[in-house]
């Protein structure tokens, strides 16, 4: 769905990616078109599917996270991500990148697990409303 993480960034911040309207344009035309079973049951399906890629791309950041997190604390700092980049410039080009800064909510250049878990959890939301959204647009073509 995200090409690079400045495309997640825009996501979050409103702008909507062609590739991810037409998604969208698929499940609402899918819930509108549905004949043999009930659109809010097809929805429930398609959102339990999703809520397992949730799952996993939550337990992949939480893997990274450990791994970046070399003293455990919790807390990924500046001194523990310039470990792990490959050059001064990786660095820099990381910890200014809006990715970063999106996630980074009290700008101290950490990054917390509280962070990054509502950095997930916001992804989670806006995707599942927008879904939710499809099913009203799907149900007003069907009536």
């Amino acid at each position: 769905m995200f090409d690079s993480p400045d495309q997640m960034v825009a996501f979050l911040k409103g702008a909507r990616d062609p590739a991810y309207l037409e998604a969208m344009q698929q499940i609402e035309d899918g819930l509108a078109t549905v004949t043999d079973q009930d659109p809010e049951e097809v929805l429930a399906t398609v959102k339990e599917m999703m809520e397992a890629v949730f799952v996993m791309v939550k337990d992949m950041l939480d893997k990274v996270f450990s791994e970046l997190d070399a003293n455990g604390d919790g807390v990924v700092d500046s001194a523990e991500l310039r470990a792990k980049a490959q050059s001064e410039e990786e660095y820099n080009k990381l910890i200014n990148s809006e990715l970063f800064t999106y996630i980074d909510k009290n700008g101290d250049n950490q990054l917390s697990r509280d962070e990054i878990d509502g950095f997930v959890a916001e992804i989670r939301t806006t995707i599942l409303a927008s879904m939710d959204d499809c099913l009203v647009k799907a149900k007003a073509r069907r009536a």
